[in-house]
């Protein structure tokens, strides 16, 4: 098994190398060991016996199932961010929550350290700002999600549902 995965990373290594130009201008379209070499094969052939006899068994399509309505529904709740003005958010991250106060509540739960970054990215933003404001406002959120644990996004979902 090590030497296998040896040989992966050997081959995906000399790949990134051979096709650095192609990597930095993002112009490689394929993954570093989708090239029909030995090592694609061994990688097809993990993936095939990964779906036959692993992504396909109940249990793993119940807990794929329950992941995905766990984001979701934290994503569905957290959207109710997305429905400010951008004005309505800044004076929310100050903390101004003057009739906002269920707003108010979710960012609260948001990392301080995803604020200070939504803040500083909007802050250096001059072209089409209301545009941008927006994107910064949806990588919070995105951001904030992504970083949970799967245990910490069920608690959060759970919570926020008022299920348990």
């Amino acid at each position: 098994r090590v030497n296998l995965i040896h040989h992966l990373i050997d081959h995906a290594s000399n790949r990134f190398i051979d096709n650095i130009k192609a990597v930095y201008t993002g112009s490689l379209n394929q993954a570093l060991l989708e090239d029909g070499s030995v090592a694609d094969k061994i990688v097809q052939t993990f993936k095939q016996v990964g779906y036959q006899h692993v992504f396909n068994h109940q249990e793993v399509q119940n807990l794929e199932l329950q992941g995905h309505r766990i984001i979701t529904g934290l994503l569905d709740i957290y959207h109710r961010l997305l429905q400010l003005s951008g004005n309505q958010f800044n004076n929310l991250t100050q903390g101004n929550s003057q009739g906002m106060s269920y707003a108010a509540l979710l960012l609260n739960r948001v990392d301080s350290k995803i604020i200070k970054a939504y803040r500083q990215s909007v802050e250096q933003q001059s072209l089409d700002h209301e545009l941008w404001e927006f994107y910064y406002r949806c990588r919070l959120i995105q951001d904030h999600v992504s970083a949970m644990t799967d245990h910490s996004a069920l608690d959060e979902y759970k919570l926020l549902t008022v299920a348990d």
